[in-house]
Order: structure tokens, then sequence, then C-alpha cells
């Protein structure tokens, strides 16, 4: 080598020598991105994946029937849990070397008790979430669970329990509430009123509509969603049950809610509870109509009327009677 090949190789030794001292020395001093919870949860899954798959692949772990609890009975200290080789390196570990201590600190440790999002169709697994599951061998293990250990699971499947929402009911879904109440007291008649919501009413789908009376026929008597308040000028329209028309009208305690509404006589009376006001209406007309007769529903506001609506003749669903009632001053 001539002494410009040498002058050149020794000025690039430098130059990689310094790059290197400046990179290692400024490193510290450069901001590194802030990450979400959420994307940090997902990176931790990704590296611990790769490293089982790279890493441990090959290596044989003898598995064991245990279950570590992560309760916070464990975390206080008042559970003495022996630790469980796992295939998988701690998640920790890993997301120390790629994310910054100071973003590691941020991270909350996994409560199942306190990060619930969602029980819904999981409630189940949800109630075991304090359990992990380490491997299951095909030999039979005793597993030895102290009374200490067996009462801190218990308690916090309990705390978990006790703290879960409940799931909305079938009323809930389908938008009824419980309004008013209906009491014919010579026929020995009484029921509660539910009204559904105006959604598919002002939509106009008939079928949905019909679904979800039926939702709340099994449950008592049902108001139209377009009904006048009970007392208010306007006609409010309520239907109910003479006999029950399928399976889930059998199993309910208002099947036959109206099965003696028929033999009701003009004159008598039918009163309506809205909270602790009694509106009274007397009937003043009967007639049967047609299923496919919906002038029924129509609405007059010249005064305050009441129709109550039921299958007849009673045990079929061929016609429908119609009790037309007026209010009346008490």
């Amino acid at each position: 080598m001539n002494k410009h090949q040498i002058t050149a190789a020794v000025t690039a030794v430098l130059c990689l020598i310094g790059s290197f001292v400046f990179w290692t020395t400024s490193l510290n001093r450069v901001v590194l991105p802030a990450f979400s919870y959420k994307t940090t949860q997902l990176l931790e899954q990704i590296i611990d994946d790769l490293a089982a798959e790279f890493f441990y692949a090959g290596k044989s772990v003898e598995p064991v029937a245990v279950i570590t609890p992560t309760s916070r009975a464990e975390k206080e200290g008042s559970v003495d849990i022996a630790q469980v080789p796992t295939a998988k390196p701690p998640v920790a570990s890993i997301a120390a070397s790629v994310i910054p201590e100071s973003q590691l600190a941020d991270i909350p440790e996994d409560d199942s008790l306190e990060n619930i999002d969602d029980l819904g169709s999981h409630f189940a697994a949800d109630v075991q979430s304090d359990a992990e599951e380490i491997a299951v061998t095909k030999e039979p293990v005793d597993i030895e669970v102290s009374s200490k250990q067996a009462s801190a699971l218990h308690a916090a499947a309990s705390d978990q329990v006790e703290n879960t929402p409940p799931q909305p009911n079938l009323l809930e879904q389908w938008e009824l509430s419980r309004t008013w109440g209906i009491s014919v007291p010579s026929l020995n008649i009484r029921a509660p009123i539910y009204l559904p919501s105006m959604k598919y009413w002002k939509k106009q789908l008939w079928a949905l509509l019909e679904e979800q009376m039926q939702v709340g026929l099994n449950h008592g008597a049902v108001a139209y969603p377009h009904s006048a308040a009970p007392g208010n000028k306007g006609s409010l329209i309520i239907a109910g049950h003479s006999s029950p028309p399928n399976e889930e009208a059998k199993k309910s305690a208002y099947g036959h809610v109206f099965a003696s509404l028929p033999n009701i006589a003009i004159g008598q009376e039918i009163t309506i509870l809205r909270g602790s006001r009694r509106i009274t209406y007397a009937v003043t007309d009967k007639t049967v109509v047609s299923p496919s007769e919906t002038s029924i529903l129509e609405q007059n506001y010249d005064e305050s009327r009441l129709k109550v609506i039921t299958c007849y003749p009673v045990g079929t669903t061929r016609d429908r009677m119609i009790i037309s009632a007026v209010k009346v001053d008490k």
C-alpha cells in the first residue's frame, strides 16, 4: 500500500470511531415517541409471540397443571404462590428492552377486577380471569391448595361477580317501559301497562313494531306508541291477550289477562293507574273487527278516550274485540 491508501484507510477508521462515539453519547438525548397503553400492550404481545417462536422453539418445558392466581390478595402478599416455569419469557423483561423505562412505569399492572371493559357473552370467562392456566398434563396431577389460597381466590371471584353490571333484559332491549296500570274491578282484571318507544312506529317498521308489542304482551298489557297519556285529550289505545297465541305467551302470567274482557257491559268502568292518580273511563261501545282494520288506531283529540283491544273469540286470533270508553270525572 502506498502512503495515500494508508492515509485513506486511517481516515475511514477514525471517521467510523468518531461516528460511533458521537451516536452512543447522543442517543440518550433522543426523545422517543410516546406510546399509548393499548399500543404498548400490542407491542408486548408481538414481542412475546416472536420470542416464543424464535428463541424458545424446540425447547421442551414439562407442562404442569398449576393455577397461578393474579388477584389482589397475591399482590398484597397475603397468598404465597410458587412460581411456575413457562415456555415464554416474562413480557416485562422483553418490553423493557424496546420501551422506555419512563413509559413502563406508567403501565398499570394487570388487575382483572379493575380493568373489566366488557362482560357481555364473555362473562363466564371473565369471572375466571384471576387464574391463568399454564398447562395441563395428560397424567393426573395432585394440586395442593391451602385454605388461605382458596379463600383468597373465592373472595376475588365474589368481588368481581358483585361488581358486574346487570345485563339489559328483554324489555330494555326492546325499549319497553312500565308506565301505567289497568284495572277492571267488575271482572277482576289488573295488569301493568308497558309503553314502547316511538322508534318503529315513526319509521313505519311494522314487523319490528309487532315483535316489540309481543314482547311487552308477555309481561302485561301494552299501549300503542302514539297513544295519548291517561286523562289527556286523545285516545289511549291498549292491547292485551285473551288467550296465549304462542309458547312464550303460554309461559307468561298475562297470556289470558283479557280473557273475561268480552263480558264487560256498557256503562261499566275501567280504571287506569297513573302514578298516584286513578283515571276512570266508562264503557260506551263494544265492536268486533278483522285484524286488518287499522282505523281503530286512529287518533281523535276531541275528548279523552280509551280503547282496549283483545283477540276474539277467546282461544283464537281470528278477530279483534274493541272496547271503547270515555273519561268520567269523579
